[in-house]
């Protein structure tokens, strides 16, 4: 059957206005997420330029450092501006923690404190949630983890016994000084959305003694996957909505939840995904299981979130408390 002039137009029409829309969605994205792709593509152009021109050979690990920590530090200001300030203010309060309190008790005064510290910013947020045009949330949510990550190392590292092989080998046996520890908190790969990656995996890259590889191929499969859930947002973010129709059935609402959420989800997998890109030049996301990276181990850890992840290729780690 062949297709009419009326058709045609139809079609043409139809395909002219799915172009405008995905047009007006790009140019006119809020200034959070404008922000936030600008400063994750700029992460990856620079983990590119860190690794091809302050290498271990060419350049020591103080100035890989004060690299990082300093690009790290720009790249805040430019998405967050003063609010910077209490990014800061929890890595100096990590730092003062670690090295005053007692190795036994760090993990979980160290843990007590960032908790209540990121708490107190989610109210904030929830009571003012106008008052500033950019969510830091996620990155104190980042740092919060990094920092307590630490702490838990640390506190392994003061332990003689009962450590399982993994828990050895990431255990931080000194403390850490101020350079280094800055630069692996707010250090620009992986500031804004992660993922997570160990202290010790950071100084191994920083010192150059990770196994080299090319991350060419893997940068260019995580920007084809991070375009397909890109498209898979700007085509149904608004597609599905919670109906307000007070004869729907608990059935028919359910499913609106549902297709709501499942919907929206893209848009976090198409962060993760890019902040995990620019962590591919740099060193070995948390749990990743390939060739080139080490598993890391649950220590009989059987929850809900562990089964979830096993099929991927991931798996937890857990501290020598079970944290």
């Amino acid at each position: 059957m062949g297709v009419t002039g009326g058709d045609a137009g139809s079609l043409g029409e139809d395909r002219g206005g799915a172009l405008q829309a995905v047009r007006y969605m790009v140019t006119n994205l809020p200034t959070e997420q404008y922000c936030f792709l600008v400063a994750q593509f700029s992460a990856l152009g620079l983990a590119f330029l860190f690794r091809w021109y302050l290498s271990p050979p060419q350049c020591g690990a103080p100035l890989r450092h004060s690299a990082a920590c300093l690009l790290g530090l720009c790249l805040s200001l430019y998405c967050f501006g003063w609010l910077t300030l209490f990014l800061i203010g929890e890595v100096a309060l990590g730092y003062l923690l670690l090295i005053t309190t007692d190795p036994s008790r760090v993990h979980l005064y160290t843990l007590l404190v960032t908790m209540g510290y990121l708490t107190a910013f989610h109210v904030r947020r929830f009571i003012t949630p106008y008052e500033d045009q950019i969510d830091f949330t996620v990155p104190l949510m980042v740092l919060t983890q990094k920092i307590s990550k630490v702490a838990f190392e640390f506190h392994d590292g003061s332990l003689s016994a009962d450590l399982s092989p993994s828990q050895r080998r990431l255990a931080i046996r000194v403390p850490p000084s101020p350079l280094s520890y800055a630069s692996y908190t707010v250090g620009f790969l992986g500031l804004l959305a992660g993922p997570l990656c160990s202290y010790n995996d950071y100084q191994r890259f920083i010192l150059g003694e990770e196994r080299r590889r090319n991350p060419a191929v893997a940068v260019r499969r995580k920007l084809c996957l991070c375009s397909l859930l890109l498209a898979a947002h700007l085509t149904l973010s608004d597609r599905f909505s919670v109906s307000c129709d007070p004869h729907r059935s608990l059935i028919g609402r359910f499913l609106d939840l549902y297709l709501t959420a499942a919907s929206r989800r893209p848009k976090y997998y198409f962060a993760w995904t890019l902040g995990e890109t620019s962590r591919t030049v740099g060193p070995r996301p948390l749990g990743v299981d390939t060739s080139t990276f080490t598993t890391l181990t649950s220590q009989g850890l059987d929850t809900k979130t562990s089964r979830t992840l096993r099929p991927l290729g991931l798996k937890t780690y857990t501290s020598k408390n079970g944290y």
